[in-house]
């Protein structure tokens, strides 16, 4: 289900310095439902030459798909990377509203699936509120309604920051 903070998720554990440190490359990829494979690879080499400062090979406008992995390839080797041939710890991580694609992409590569659930009642009050009114509680002649707003919200986290950020902004005194 969209909402639920998958790629927020994955993208705060991808831009964690911890988690930079122990891998030599980055790539952060978005793949459209219309997609070209060429455009990828060439997206991934231009990010990893641009990670170490140098310019991405001549001819790479001009590279087939099989050269252009060659190139990802020889890149990476010995270094902590996608491909499983090494054993260097590399990881890849997938978000994906389509369950079958996470499935065949966990059996294909050994990888696991991990479900997000929707925040409970508890857990989407309590992000609600401190997104709010900053704090821990709501005022009590807006509980009602900032209960009737989040049940709308079917705990869907981008659903609630997204309200509660536009409802801080305004006056709560003058609501009844």
């Amino acid at each position: 289900m969209g909402g639920l903070g998958k790629t927020t998720l994955v993208k705060k554990a991808f831009d964690d310095a911890v988690v930079k440190n122990h891998f030599q490359s980055h790539v952060w990829i978005t793949i459209s439902e219309s997609f070209k494979i060429e455009v990828l690879l060439k997206g991934i080499i231009k990010q990893l030459f641009e990670e170490i400062k140098q310019p991405v090979p001549q001819g790479m406008g001009n590279m087939d798909t099989n050269s252009l992995k060659g190139t990802i390839n020889a890149f990476l080797q010995q270094k902590r990377h996608v491909f499983p041939i090494g054993n260097c710890g590399s990881r890849v991580m997938l978000t994906t509203k389509n369950a079958d694609l996470a499935s065949s992409a966990s059996k294909e590569y050994h990888g696991n699936v991990y479900n997000l659930q929707p925040l409970t009642l508890e857990e989407s009050w309590t992000l609600f509120c401190r997104k709010t009114f900053m704090e821990n509680s709501c005022p009590s002649h807006l509980e009602g309604l900032s209960k009737a707003i989040l049940n709308r919200c079917q705990g869907l986290l981008l659903a609630i920051v997204a309200i509660s950020g536009l409802l801080s902004t305004k006056d709560t005194s003058s609501v009844e």
